[in-house]
This record gives structure tokens, sequence and C-alpha cells, in this order.
């Protein structure tokens, strides 16, 4: 589903493709539309993959939509794993004490 600003895509490898903003302005259309391309397919125990190599730009809603995603996987034993974070986006993370949770311990 794409809309102004960001586009919410199933990739070729069953991830789901976000791009554009990923801020105030689109997180509720971003989780609108990633509901609808998951679809009640997704089992539990399941990983669901969010690529996020094509956001240009993110904001702290952004991020609270991330941590949402993990929450609430959570309880139905679901397990997400996001990829391809800009280095905006991870700063942001960093900041706010949840990269890790989110997107692993970094190699350096």
């Amino acid at each position: 589903m794409a809309t102004e600003g960001f586009a919410v895509t199933v990739a070729g490898d069953g991830a789901l493709r976000i791009s554009g903003r990923l801020t105030f302005d689109t997180v509720e259309a971003v989780r609108a539309a990633a509901r609808i391309a998951l679809g009640s397919a997704r089992s539990s125990g399941e990983v669901v993959t969010f690529d996020l190599d094509a956001v240009e730009q993110a904001d702290s809603a952004g991020l609270a939509l991330l941590v949402e995603w993990r929450r609430t996987a959570l309880p139905r034993r679901g397990r997400i794993h996001f990829r391809g974070a800009p280095p905006a986006l991870r700063s942001i993370a960093g900041m706010c004490g949840v990269a890790d949770h989110l997107f692993g311990k970094r190699r350096v």
C-alpha cells in the first residue's frame, strides 16, 4: 500500500518493506497499511521481518511504532526482526535505551 510520504509492500523474500517517512505524520497510516499487508495469514510463532532499509526519515513516533510491534508480538509468541534500520532511527533508539532490544547488539 502506498500513500503520500511512505509505502508498505511485501518484498520477494516475504519481508514487510517500509519505505519513505516513518514519522508522526505517517505512523498511523503505516500501522494500518502494515496490518493489511500482513493480513491474517500470520500465525503464532512465526518470524516477521520488517525491512527498514528504505526509510528516509524517522522520528520518535516511528520508533514508538517499532516498540509497539515488538511488544504486541510477544504475547502471541511471535518474533519480529527489524533489518536495515537507518542510522538516524538507530540513534533515536540508542538515546531511548531500546536499540539493543529492537535491533540486537551491534558488532564493532
